[in-house]
């Protein structure tokens, strides 16, 4: 008898309120990015990208917009993959922005240590570049060699969410892409006091079969 694995997955929305959201960011993040061009401490290893991924600055977000961005498309996906046990509780571990000037880049990488991971992208006027790969076994048989490439599934406005254990990677841009990312993590049991403590914690809606 043989058994398969389920495949990673990658599931995508419209954000709601995109335009809203991205008049209220994107004039911070410029600022941010006028400021620390320059500064190889804000620069990704060696690939031109600027982002703020170890000086976080939660206090742009609103609670309009965590909802918009991250907990509503979380939501609509645990509804589509219904998967038992799904989540009962979530927090936001980690949310940053990645500027990408024109010819940058992000290398094949991943988000280890946390379940869930997304890219919303607020600013874009080209075909996305985001390339995602499942994990591939180097041994004897070796699985299929494949590669899901975002340009015909998600535009600006968007969001992605994925395994955090997903390889994925940026090709180079043409022109100046601008990207939120963030990183959850998730449980099965619920604890109310935990969550009224910590406000990045959110009930997830119980989802159960039949």
């Amino acid at each position: 008898m043989l058994y398969r694995f389920k495949s990673p997955f990658v599931y995508t929305q419209k954000v709601n309120n995109h335009e809203f959201i991205k008049a209220q960011l994107m004039p911070h993040i410029l600022s941010f990015y006028t400021q620390h061009k320059d500064d190889p401490d804000y620069h990704w290893a060696d690939s031109q990208t600027i982002n703020n991924h170890h000086q976080q600055d939660l206090s742009v977000f609103t609670e309009q917009m965590y909802k918009d961005i991250v907990w509503d498309p979380v939501d609509a996906m645990l509804i589509e993959l219904n998967q038992t046990p799904s989540p009962a509780r979530s927090h936001i571990a980690g949310m940053w922005w990645n500027i990408y000037p024109a010819g940058s880049f992000a290398q094949v990488h991943d988000h280890r240590g946390y379940d869930l991971s997304g890219a919303y992208f607020l600013h874009m006027n080209e075909p996305n570049t985001l390339m995602f790969e499942p994990q591939c076994n180097d041994g004897f048989f070796p699985f299929t060699y494949d590669i899901l490439a975002t340009h015909d599934i998600t535009q600006e406005g968007y969001v992605a969410i994925f395994p955090s254990s997903l390889k994925h990677y940026v090709n180079p841009c043409k022109e100046m892409r601008v990207t939120i990312s963030f990183n959850l993590s998730c449980d099965v049991m619920t604890d109310e006091d935990v969550i009224k403590e910590n406000p990045h914690y959110r009930m997830m809606k119980l989802r159960g079969k039949g």
